[in-house]
């Protein structure tokens, strides 16, 4: 693994007078999080705590009306059942990208969350893998080795129902995406057959001059080539750059969460989009292929037709 951590999840009550509402502490270990949970797409203001003082959520914020350097009071049971509350200072209120945590969430360092708990247990133990397609074994090796002492769930498990939802979303996308093809290469089809019948005449003309029907089709098949270079080297270009942008600079979609209120969500808000230069070359190899292939019906016939014919046609 990349990295791991400890963090412990608590539910308790915030207080600043005269607000009080339920939210949800998370208990950090400052020098191991950032290994496991990356620090690039969090906003900030201020700072996140090393062990005294709490960093609040953008959404706690604006419900309590209270910035950097306020005071909040969190009351919490123990595990041992006793009442327990302090009032600490709010040194960052920080945005993450969840809009679970977003909403409701307190940053607590690790020291400060065993004083609160009366406990240094943890609940939580998180890895960060270098690669998703090893989740599987490690999570398997970590049953095996610790049993039923410990709950192992993978970001699969956590998200089944949506990647299930995703995978119907994916072949709906595929069938939606065959269909622009085909319209597309229609397109392309119509295109080159509207200029080809177009053209009987001078091909009439080259033919009564002595060029072949092998040359005629060179031609034709040769036109439909460049066509569908330029074509398809220029819609795969205007296609891969706005995708290799939004799959480095992720689209913040948190505005349109908050405006549909859709705090209780618990995925990232930031979308990226999958950059394959499989998809590149294979659109600019489509792109081709239609034309060349559109080009074969009418330099066949006019291949077929005598000097005299093609000169008369209309």
């Amino acid at each position: 693994s990349i990295g791991w951590t400890t963090r412990t999840y608590a539910n308790a009550d915030a207080i600043s007078y005269p607000n009080s509402l339920r939210v949800k502490l998370i208990g950090f270990d400052s020098k191991r999080d950032a290994s496991v949970f990356p620090r690039d797409e969090w906003r900030i203001q201020g700072i996140l705590p090393d062990a005294d003082g709490v960093a609040v959520s953008k959404g706690l914020a604006a419900l309590f009306e209270v910035g950097v350097g306020d005071i909040i009071t969190v009351s919490l049971r123990t595990p041992s059942g006793s009442l327990n509350a302090a009032t600490l200072e709010i040194m960052g209120i920080y945005s993450i990208g969840n809009p679970l945590l977003d909403g409701t969430g307190i940053l607590v360092p690790k020291p400060l969350m065993a004083q609160l708990l009366d406990s240094e247990h943890v609940s939580h133990v998180s890895l960060r893998l270098s690669s998703r397609n090893q989740t599987v074994g490690v999570a398997q090796e970590l049953k095996e080795r610790y049993g039923a002492t410990v709950d192992v769930v993978t970001w699969i498990d956590a998200t089944k129902e949506l990647l299930e939802l995703q995978e119907v979303r994916q072949q709906s996308l595929n069938f939606l995406v065959f269909i622009l093809l085909g319209i597309a290469g229609l397109g392309i089809a119509n295109t080159i057959l509207m200029a080809a019948f177009e053209r009987m005449r001078e091909i009439g003309t080259l033919r009564a001059m002595g060029m072949t029907r092998r040359r005629v089709l060179s031609m034709f098949l040769i036109e439909g080539g460049m066509i569908g270079i330029l074509g398809g080297f220029f819609g795969s270009v205007l296609g891969a750059v706005p995708i290799y942008w939004w799959a480095m600079n992720p689209i913040d979609m948190s505005p349109m969460l908050e405006e549909k209120r859709a705090g209780n969500f618990p995925v990232s808000v930031f979308l990226y989009t999958e950059f394959s230069w499989l998809v590149v070359v294979g659109s600019f190899g489509f792109g081709v292929l239609v034309a060349v292939l559109s080009s074969i019906y009418p330099s066949f016939v006019a291949t077929r037709m005598s000097p005299a014919e093609a000169v008369r046609a209309d």
